[in-house]
């Protein structure tokens, strides 16, 4: 009930030991909560019946930045953690499933230059704790917070990328109505979106570190060569000094 907590939440709180925050779990559970509400279609505000669909859709569709309050002014980090391990975002898990969030796609909320976001494969990394493969997921992820990556806030500059703008008006949004459905692309080729900045780095880096892989590889190779070299230069060595002793014994004899 509203302003009570349930006895089972401060149960849960007072076995957590020192240093382990619940709050993870806690936003885990509030998105999969609304994205089920959002896949219900039963969170929503009735429009005024006096302004049309269009206009409604217009006004939102034509919002200007000086129009939203992007962040909150008490809440502006120096540092943006953006992904864990080889996740292109950060995996939360919850009470009784997990899910994905992506600070990249909200920067404006923290003060930065928004680019485009890498989120192929975002909407999918949602699942409940049921099922074959869950634990194998849910290990990947506990995994995934042994490494978490961070950067710094970009404030020079426009709060958008010119790219993320053009991305942003291709992208298809379900929570928003097309006016013409006739010029509504596959969603396969909306989800073909321009490279970031970051994206790029990432590709070089991926490129770099493939070369490097197959340098290694090379090298390793090279390395047993040379030890089986060796061991033929030690059988030889052993057979000659066999011999010389050999030859010194029936010399003797």
């Amino acid at each position: 009930a509203l302003g009570h907590v349930d006895e089972a939440v401060t149960d849960l709180f007072d076995r957590l030991g020192k240093g382990v925050t619940p709050v993870p779990a806690i936003l885990a559970e509030t998105f999969r909560s609304l994205n089920a509400c959002r896949r219900a279609e039963i969170v929503a505000t009735p429009r005024r019946d006096d302004i049309s669909e269009e206009n409604w859709t217009a006004v939102l569709q034509n919002l200007q930045d000086d129009d939203v309050e992007w962040r909150a002014p008490w809440l502006i980090p120096d540092e943006i953690l953006y992904r864990c391990g080889s996740f292109d975002w950060v995996s939360l898990l919850g009470i009784w499933g997990a899910v994905g969030y992506a600070p990249l796609l909200v920067l404006r909320q923290y003060n930065s230059r928004q680019f485009v976001p890498a989120t192929p494969g975002l909407a999918q990394c949602e699942f409940s704790y049921r099922g074959d493969n869950y634990k194998r997921r849910v290990k990947e992820i506990s995994q995934a917070w042994n490494q978490v990556h961070r950067m710094k806030r970009l404030t020079v500059g426009s709060m958008t990328t010119p790219e993320y703008d053009e991305w942003r008006s291709k992208r298809i949004n379900d929570n928003i109505p097309e006016l013409n459905l006739g010029g509504v692309r596959p969603m396969e080729e909306s989800l073909q979106v321009i490279p970031s900045e970051l994206e790029i780095i990432k590709q070089d880096f991926k490129k770099r570190n493939s070369e490097l892989e197959k340098k290694i590889e090379q090298l390793e190779e090279e390395k047993m060569h040379l030890r089986l070299d060796v061991d033929v230069q030690k059988l030889e060595a052993e057979k000659l000094k066999k011999g010389k002793n050999k030859v010194e014994e029936d010399l003797d004899s």
